[in-house]
Parts: structure tokens; sequence; C-alpha cells
């Protein structure tokens, strides 16, 4: 049975000699020394695990002891605190999907299951020499990073956002792997940091990012910003496209003489943000070589009322016009964010959602209605599928015990993970991990004291609308609008019982407003009875009515003119036009001067009319009121 203590240091290995080998390091890190029975070490059995099962078996049984050791008693695994120690990994071996039972496909499995484990390997084997020049410089980063004497030499970054680009190492082996050229797994090409001194922006800024395509480091000390803006290759460019960058940063362990309030050079005082990081000197372009700056901040001026003027300034001289620019903390959500920082009118691609980094496609692009009719495409690889599968239970099981906005996040990216790896091949499954991820990501942004009131519910609900679209490709041809329209339903469903339970009542409102349309397009799949064609229409124009209060009283207007002006035509009075419609609409009690057929129907369709929108203004005026 093993321990519940949460141990910050695993082992994995193939045998005990291996893993006592990897426990001599455990002293160099001041951890106890290794014992046989000790639960933090993970031994594969591979005579055990063999067979036709033998990789499932094998895969479930570390996954499993992995979660249970490194949970601890909350049964929740901390963000950038668990270090896994393997034994021996070979870069270029490292898919998933490889056939039978091999160590490295193993080792592939697990670093997809668990993206918030940093890994390192004791020995890295097999030449690099056959990989073009971008694979070795990656090869070669994966070797630096995540070798034994990075964990004595090299500030730990966090491994939730794939800032080390180990998991897109993975997801690229997998692809190169796969013989029928039919996964199309979402590539994250370009890296952004998230600069914060608290950890609930960083996160929720990091996210933010890496949702949108980025590769992310989560950036909240001074040594870690040492490291990746200041480390000594100054013939070097960070590499970030993006930086998120809080203004005040009072990391922990900053020295408390430095001063990096002000974005520019200080000569004179030595003193400055780009001072002490010269990779931060946006004036010098080999340093400092990102294509956004986005300076976060409260607005706050002190202590030198001008610092935010001059940071603004320094952006707008050193930067294109719109990739500089400031951002007021609290942000009302993920969209609003990046709609202020203006990365929704950049980042455009072609037949790719606007605002995803450049070569990262979500939603994901699958073979055409047609392609499928022939017969063409099949379901996401078995192994994918179980990894898949893994992560969206560990995110089942997060949901219930999430309190906090990293605990959220950190459920978000699960769900995120297991949708990309599917990419809409298993579709079920896919819109199972879109469920898990939204609900996670609305919680994320009530849970977080410093976001906005108002999110940006309409343009996460057309986000949504597109994702389940390009999925329900895969679904039967007759089956294909009605799955959409079920699943439309359902995330939205769920988006409103977040809102409804936090008290943010106009986005539980808009998500109705989507569920209502939703519904009716839904209903009129299904009915041909012409009655029942009528009362859907009649619905219909109800809810069309209560999706905003403004729209209600512009129609209201409308028809009150385009009554007058028809009683005006038969009766030739505009008097008595506008005294006959405004009685008839809102008493119902006004008879016409000319007792002519044609006033008398107007005069009851007029009532009739305003019986009816007076009844749902009444309607909408009360939900309003009792939701308060």
């Amino acid at each position: 049975m093993i321990n519940k203590t949460m141990s910050h240091y695993l082992i994995l290995a193939q045998s005990e000699v291996t893993a006592l080998a990897l426990g001599g390091w455990l002293e160099l890190l001041n951890e106890p020394e290794l014992q046989p029975t000790d639960p933090k070490c993970i031994i594969w059995d591979r005579e055990y695990y063999s067979g036709g099962e033998g990789a499932v078996l094998a895969y479930e049984y570390l996954a499993s002891a992995i979660e249970c050791v490194s949970g601890g008693n909350e049964g929740k695994i901390p963000l950038n605190e668990i270090v896994v120690l393997v034994d021996t990994v070979r870069p270029k071996a490292l898919s998933a999907i490889a056939e039978g039972i091999t160590w490295d496909n193993l080792i592939a499995m697990l670093i997809l299951t668990f993206p918030e484990i940093h890994w390192v390997f004791g020995v890295i084997l097999g030449s690099l020499e056959d990989l073009n020049e971008q694979e070795e410089h990656k090869a070669k980063f994966l070797v630096a990073e995540h070798s034994l004497p990075s964990l004595l030499s090299c500030p730990r970054r966090d491994a939730i956002f794939d800032s080390l680009e180990l998991r897109q190492w993975v997801k690229d082996c997998t692809v190169k792997f796969d013989k029928g050229n039919n996964l199309n797994l979402p590539n994250r090409m370009h890296k952004a940091a998230a600069i914060e001194d608290e950890k609930s922006f960083a996160y929720f800024h990091g996210y933010t990012s890496f949702r949108y395509g980025y590769r992310t480091d989560v950036v909240t000390s001074w040594t870690l910003m040492s490291k990746l803006f200041n480390d000594g290759q100054n013939d070097k460019g960070h590499g970030f496209e993006l930086l998120l960058e809080d203004m005040s940063l009072n990391f922990p362990d900053k020295p408390l003489n430095k001063n990096i309030l002000d974005f520019d050079i200080d000569n004179d005082k030595k003193q400055g943000r780009a001072y002490h990081f010269l990779r931060l000197h946006s004036a010098c372009k080999i340093h400092e070589n990102s294509k956004f700056r986005i300076l976060i901040t409260t607005g706050q001026d002190m202590p030198c009322h001008d610092t935010l003027k001059k940071n603004l300034i320094y952006l707008k001289e050193h930067k294109k016009e719109g990739c500089g620019r400031k951002v007021l903390k609290p942000s009302g959500g993920m969209m609003d964010l990046w709609q202020k920082a203006g990365l929704f009118r950049f980042l455009r691609e072609k037949l790719n959602r606007r605002g995803n980094a450049k070569g990262f496609f979500w939603p994901p692009r699958l073979l055409t209605p047609d392609a499928f009719a022939e017969g063409i495409g099949h379901g996401a690889p078995g192994k994918l599928m179980l990894i898949a599968e893994t992560l969206l239970n560990r995110a089942l099981e997060t949901l219930p015990k999430a309190n906090t906005v990293q605990d959220f996040i950190q459920g978000a990216v699960l769900a995120t993970e297991a949708a990309e790896l599917l990419s809409g091949m298993t579709p079920t499954m896919t819109l199972q991990a879109l469920v898990l991820k939204h609900e996670f990501e609305a919680r994320a942004e009530c849970a977080f004291v410093g976001v906005g009131y108002h999110f940006d519910v309409k343009t996460r609900a057309d986000e949504i609308e597109n994702e389940v679209n390009a999925i329900a490709v895969r679904f039967a041809k007759n089956k294909r609008r009605e799955s959409e329209l079920h699943s439309l339903i359902t995330i939205m469903n769920r988006l409103a019982q977040v809102f409804r339970e936090a008290g943010r009542f106009e986005e539980e409102h808009e998500c109705m407003v989507r569920m209502r349309r939703w519904h009716r397009h839904l209903v009129g799949l299904k009915v041909t009875n012409p009655f029942r064609l009528l009362t859907n229409g009649i619905l219909w124009y109800a809810e069309f009515l209560l999706a905003s209060f403004p729209l209600f009283m512009l129609v209201i207007l409308l028809w009150l003119g385009a009554s007058c002006m028809a009683w005006w035509f038969i009766d030739g009075s505009w008097k008595a036009a506008i005294s006959g419609v405004w009685s008839a609409f809102f008493s119902g009690t006004a008879a016409p001067d000319k007792s002519s057929w044609s006033l008398i129907g107007i005069t009851c369709i007029i009532v009739a009319s305003g019986f009816f929108h007076l009844g749902v203004l009444v309607a909408y005026i009360y939900s309003l009121i009792s939701r308060r």
C-alpha cells in the first residue's frame, strides 16, 4: 500500500540499482536517504507488465502511483513543487503512441498525463545528429533543462504551461511516429512570460496566453527573472514573443536596494528594470525582442507620480503601434484581457481563431464532411484516448476540491490538454473535455477577486460555438446538427450554473439567452406540426425580446410607430392615430372614432401586441428583481 504522505521528489526507475543511483542525488537536495521500501521510489517491473495489455496496465500502475504519492492527503498535486527523477530516456523515442511496451513510450505518456510535474532525466541516450537545426536546438534545450545538474544550478520553472517545451517535444515525436499522418495536434511554436509578484495574477495571465497558443513561463521570483532576462548571454534575445508584465514587482527574493519600477535605464542612479535586466531593454532589439509587451497594472503612480506615464511613453517609442500598451487590473476575465491587450486585433491568421498565436490552430482543423462520407479518417489513437481519459478523470477529481484560482487553472489545463490530444478525432470525449475546460475557466474568473465585475461572455459563447461546430463534423450527417446543439446547451448550462452560484447575474442572463436560442433551433429540427411551429415562433420572438432591454424598448417603439402609420393611413388623422394607438397598446380600452372594420381589426392587433409585449416586459423586470 502506497503511503499518502506527499513527496516533493519522486524516483521513477526500471530497476532498484538505477533507483538507488538516483537516490544519491536526493542527499544533495537535502532529502532523506532513500530506503528500498520508500513509496517515493516507483520501479517498473518489466517482466510483470508484459503481454497484450502490458502497456496499458503498466501505464495505469505508474500513473496511479505518481498521483497517489505526489498528491498527498489532499489528493491534488501542488503546482511547481513535484519533481520526478527518471533513470534513463531517449528523447527521439518519446512517442506516446509507440507500439508495444517500451520505457520511453511509458515516460512519454506520463509526461502528457501530468503537466504540472517537472521531469528530470538521469541519463539521456541517443544521438542528435540526424535532427534538423530546429529540432537539435530543442533537444539541447531539453537536455540542459531536464538533466540532473539543473536541479542544483537552475531556478525551477513551472511546467504547467509547458514553459520548457517538454510536452510539445513529446507531441512532435508522437505526430512523427503516426504513419497514417492523421494526427493533427495543436502546435505551440511561440513563448510568453507572465511576470507578476502575485501568483493568482501570474497563473491567470499565464493560462490566458496558454489557451491562445503560447508556451508560458510564470515568473514570480527575482531569481527566475534574472535567469530569463539577465543571465549574461547578452548577444541573444530572451525569445519571448509576448510579455504580460506587472509594473510594481515586489518579489519575495527581491533585493531591497533594487528599483525596477521604471522600465528604462537610469544610469545615474544605477536603477531601472532595463538596468537590472538587460534583456528587458526595449531600446535594444537584440536583447528585448518581444513582439508584444503588455503593461498590466492597477494604475497606481506611487511613489513616483509620473512613472506610469514614462513607462507608457517608453513602450510607445520602442514598440510598434499598438504592440506596447497598458491594461488596467482588474480585467474582466480572460477574453477581456486579450481584447484590451489588442491581441484579438493583431493575432489574426487565415482559417484560424482570432487571438491565437501564430502556428497554433484551435479549434482543430479536421477533415471535411465529404472526407468522412468517403470513409477517410478515424478516431484518436488508443493510447492518446487513454491519456485523455486519465486527464479528464483527474480534472473531475480536482473540481470538488478546487477553491483557489490556481486550483481552477490547474483543472483547466488538464481539460485543455485532453481536448488537444483528442483534437476532435474522438468527438464525444473531446466535447466532455470542452465542458470541463470552460467550466474551470469560468470558475477561475469568478473565484479571482482581482477580476472585473462583467465578463465577456459573448466572446466565450462565440468561441464555444466555433469549437463545437468543428468537432461535430465527426458525427453522422443526419445527427450532426442535433448533436452540436445538445453539446452547446450542455456547456452553456454549466456556465450559467457557475455564474448563478457566483451571483454574476448579467453573465448568467447572457448564457440563458444563448441557451434559449439553441434550444429553439433544436426544437425546430424535430417539429413538423404547423401549430407547434407557430408556437415555437412566438417563443422565439419572446426570447429575442428578452435578449436585450434596449432592444426590447426599440421594438416597442417600432410597433407603436408602425401602428400609428397604419391607423393614420385608414383614418387620416394623426391626433386620432396617436391617441388611439397609445390607449390600445398600453390599456387595451381604446375604440376607433370611425366604425370601420379596418380600424377595428387594427385596434385588435394593437391590443393583442400590447398585451403580449407588456406581459413579456413585466416578466423580464420581475426576473431582474428576483435575481437580486
